[in-house]
């Protein structure tokens, strides 16, 4: 079968170069291209001249041998299970005949992210004749050919090795049952395997207590005795008209009173201080000096004295302090004096006395001090005391050496070593180590080894780099912007070589692959 990749604007197409052998099944042709079919690829069938062509659209799709490259997982496996299982039994219901069908793993296309798988069927009469596809056959190639995650439970593997193996005859219906009911556990599983969150009991504090008066117990009326006196009623009173009496008049406001200035009157015999200063007069001063007078005869129990007139020449101008000079501490050095040194416990002599007295009438003028330098201390070396070691100088540079004791291997943080094959992202100048076989770069976190999500114009499995026998290739997974290399476009599912310094884009992201 004669394959190949074309790329027409986002879209990728496997296209089937028909030979002049082959021969169209129109009715086959018919239902394909007027219907979509669910789990078989869209067909667009073209003539150029002599050459005749059918193109399946498989965007953003990869092949499944890409798809189980690597650790397989119970969803991955079962989704592409389903997806073949559906389409075989999808044609049988649109009168296709499964010999059309192509059950190849380079052939079956499947979404990284939501699992939906695309098979190919050839509209061509002239296989009649082929035999059907043995499809337990095919089922168990890839069961037995995959490498499983550790981290999850297999059983389901065993379980349908079992089923291909175990009936006599393989029922399709069956099969897909089984493929149905796996993926509805694997779905249910984590809902019942996670712990769910149960959030801490909170304090809720009790609704505050109102007293309320109890409840006035209704009364009934006693009932009546024959023997009872009958109960005295006072006589209705008549209530007598009001005469509503006239409104008084509004008082008259209070006359204002003239101000004047405070005396103290007659009966008056003493004063306060407070009423002194705020009627002040000579009156009211000599009434307050006089009873100012009897307070001190009466507390010191003689006779009154006279109050002394006030002289304001009697005032005195206050006292001025004169400079005396103080003897200065013993150890002080004084700024322009040349004091003799004091021993402690001694006194200073006189001469230093007096000049210190003369220092401190004057205004002193203090330097800052200088600062002091550390001692240098000299280290003992092999040429002898007075040699001094040189002071070493570190430089750590952009590289952030992990392990001081070996210098000479430096690794990179994720374990593979520096000078191993990698790329260089453009944007952010970060550098991709190759670490895998297969290394996928993509949008889709759960399938690709670098996820590169601050790019939308990415697909989600946009290329892959493959090393093979000391030798790197990459080749674009029918990405729907593609890939270029050194500038120029490569085809879909084709490894191109990489050399030393190679310019790679995918879609607006470049990149620089290195070898070292």
């Amino acid at each position: 079968m004669e394959f190949s990749f074309e790329t027409q604007g986002a879209s990728t197409y496997l296209v089937y170069h028909l030979s002049a052998d082959d021969v169209i099944d129109s009715v086959s042709l018919g239902m394909l291209s007027n219907n979509k079919i669910r789990g078989l690829a869209p067909v667009l069938f073209t003539r150029m001249d002599e050459h005749r062509y059918l193109k399946y659209n498989i965007s953003a799709k990869i092949p499944a041998g890409k798809f189980f490259t690597g650790e397989v997982t119970k969803k991955r496996l079962l989704g592409v299970f389903g997806g073949v299982a559906d389409a075989i039994a999808e044609a049988g219901e649109y009168m296709l005949d499964a010999s059309k069908l192509i059950l190849d793993r380079e052939y079956i296309f499947t979404d990284v992210t939501t699992y939906e798988t695309l098979m190919i069927c050839l509209p061509i009469g002239n296989n009649a004749d082929a035999p059907a596809p043995d499809i337990p056959a095919f089922f168990k190639e890839i069961l037995f050919g995959s490498q499983y995650a550790p981290e999850e439970d297999n059983k389901y593997v065993a379980e349908l090795i079992s089923l291909l193996n175990g009936a006599a005859a393989f029922s399709l219906a069956d099969f897909g049952a089984a493929v149905k009911r796996l993926q509805n556990e694997t779905e249910r599983a984590p809902a019942s395997a996670e712990p769910r969150y149960v959030p801490a009991p909170q304090y809720i504090p009790p609704p505050p207590v109102v007293s309320e008066s109890p409840p006035t117990p209704a009364v009934s009326p006693a009932p009546a005795r024959a023997d009872s006196q009958p109960v005295y009623a006072p006589p209705p009173v008549t209530p007598q008209p009001v005469t509503p009496r006239p409104a008084a008049p509004p008082p008259a406001p209070p006359a204002r009173r003239q101000e004047r200035e405070w005396a103290p009157r007659a009966e008056e015999k003493s004063i306060s201080l407070l009423q002194l200063l705020l009627h002040y007069s000579k009156e009211n001063k000599e009434l307050y000096n006089a009873q100012k007078a009897k307070k001190a005869i009466k507390a010191e129990g003689g006779a009154p004295r006279r109050a002394k007139p006030e002289n304001p020449e009697s005032k005195r101008a206050p006292r001025q302090i004169k400079n005396v000079p103080a003897a200065p501490n013993a150890g002080f050095a004084v700024p322009g004096v040349e004091a003799e040194p004091v021993r402690q416990g001694e006194a200073p002599e006189p001469r230093a006395r007096e000049a210190a007295g003369r220092a401190y009438a004057e205004p002193i003028r203090t330097a800052a001090p200088r600062p002091q330098q550390a001692p240098v201390q000299a280290y003992q070396t092999a040429a002898g005391p007075e040699a001094v070691e040189p002071r070493r100088q570190v430089s750590f540079g952009e590289t952030v050496v992990l392990n001081a004791a070996a210098v000479g291997s430096t690794e990179d943080l994720d374990g593979g070593s520096l000078d191993a094959p990698h790329l260089i992202r453009s944007r952010n100048n970060e550098k991709i180590n190759l670490t895998a076989p297969v290394f996928r770069i993509g949008k889709e976190r759960s399938f690709v080894d670098y996820f590169i999500g601050d790019n939308t114009a990415v697909s989600r499995s946009h290329a892959e780099f493959t090393a093979r026998g000391g030798e790197y290739f990459v080749a674009d997974m029918n990405s729907t912007n593609h890939t270029y290399l050194n500038g120029e476009m490569i085809p879909s599912g084709v490894e191109m070589k990489l050399e030393h310094g190679s310019k790679i884009r995918l879609a607006n992201e470049e990149f620089e692959f290195r070898l070292y």
